[in-house]
């Protein structure tokens, strides 16, 4: 399984899953409660979202992680709502698959494409015949001149389309439509770069990244001891973490690590292991 790399300002089509495609939205209500925990949580977690819906059995948020806390914040956001609907339906037991997806969006002009995908969902599904008629997606916030909750940020895509708000809706409802009637809308954007745990072809990409992944980058190939010495200097603690869980999968002993890297041994478990 692939380390996914973190970092401040990151941007995340986040999809989730019930466990065993099972329903995790019965009604209406359900809906509501799930973006009253997006408004409370992303606030706490200093997170913006770009574009949602909430389907029957799935979801999907792009998010933008200022704070490069997005497991933390999904762990929260998807545990109190399994807490509040195993409660609300008398169930026991897992309500979401085990691991979300995050795929790393790293182009503004991929967002664009991205956010049609997420908003095309339940056409696709063919649960309704037109995008304005699912109300459980920030499609409306994007045509409509509607004032977004606060968890929602609508104008950064759509100022990739005008400056001019009013021209941009329009563009993007164009922008719907083409999607819809050449059916590439439907289609998952191939530009969407999925890399998760690939620093090699991330750091190839030449965009303005934290430092600590050129660093690991440059270890990932050969990590000699020497080389490992040299990331001492890491700071991040995402990094760091990273870093650890990277040197243990290449074969490297707890020990080992611990040693290399001034750490104590407890530190490097706990990180390695948890």
């Amino acid at each position: 399984m692939k380390r996914r790399i973190i970092f401040p300002g990151a941007v995340f089509h986040v999809i989730q899953r019930g466990v065993g495609n099972e329903a995790i939205f019965l009604e209406d209500n359900d809906r509501l409660y799930f973006l009253k925990l997006l408004t409370e949580i992303c606030k706490n977690f200093d997170i913006l979202c770009y574009s949602y819906c909430l389907m029957d059995n799935h979801l999907h948020l792009l998010l933008k992680d200022n704070s490069a806390k997005l497991s933390e914040f999904m762990k929260i956001l998807l545990q109190r709502y399994a807490q509040y609907f195993n409660l609300k339906y008398k169930r026991i037991g897992h309500l979401f698959a085990r691991r979300f997806e995050a795929k790393l969006c790293l182009e503004d002009s991929y967002l664009l494409i991205l956010s049609r995908y997420i908003h095309l969902n339940p056409l696709k599904a063919g649960v309704v015949k037109e995008p304005v008629e699912y109300i459980w997606s920030s499609y409306n916030y994007y045509i409509k001149n509607t004032k977004p909750p606060s968890f929602l940020n609508v104008d950064f895509i759509l100022k990739i389309l005008s400056e001019k708000l009013d021209v941009a809706r329009e563009l993007y409802k164009k922008f719907i439509f083409d999607g819809i009637k050449n059916k590439e809308g439907f289609k998952y954007p191939d530009n969407i770069y999925n890399i998760v745990g690939d620093l090699e072809k991330l750091l190839a990409l030449k965009l303005n990244l934290p430092s600590w992944i050129e660093k690991l980058a440059f270890l990932s190939s050969s990590p000699t001891p020497e080389k490992i010495k040299e990331c001492k200097e890491i700071k991040d603690r995402e990094g760091k973490k990273f870093l650890f869980r990277m040197l243990h999968q290449k074969g490297f002993s707890i020990k080992e690590i611990a040693t290399l890297l001034n750490y104590h041994y407890s530190t490097v478990s706990r990180h390695i292991c948890k």
